[in-house]
């Protein structure tokens, strides 16, 4: 059984942005997006492995951060357990930007 959670956050910038990812495991998307805009969607996933099924808890053990600090979005995907070890893990990350973005 698979268990999944999505995180959607939307940010204003002045000028031109510059995205900083770190994915442990999973997919990053990068997208057009309108002027002035950037959108973030996180969705975790976690699958059962050898010793037992997924649940709820295992999608706690997944840290997202998605922050802003000026023209700077950050978004950084961690595991904060190693019980997660023997399961499936995917973080996709997909980023809606304004074209002139650095990443």
């Amino acid at each position: 059984m698979a268990v999944s959670t999505t995180q959607h956050e939307q940010f204003t910038v002045a000028g031109r942005p510059r995205l900083v990812v770190r994915n442990f495991a999973g997919n990053v998307t990068l997208r057009p997006g309108p002027a002035g805009q950037v959108d973030v969607r996180v969705t975790k996933r976690v699958r059962g492995g050898l010793f037992g099924s997924a649940d709820e808890a295992d999608l706690e053990k997944i840290h997202v951060e998605i922050a802003q600090s000026g023209d700077t979005i950050r978004v950084e995907a961690e595991a904060t357990s190693r019980g997660l070890m023997s399961k499936q893990i995917n973080v996709d990350i997909e980023l809606a930007t304004p074209s002139g973005a650095d990443l």
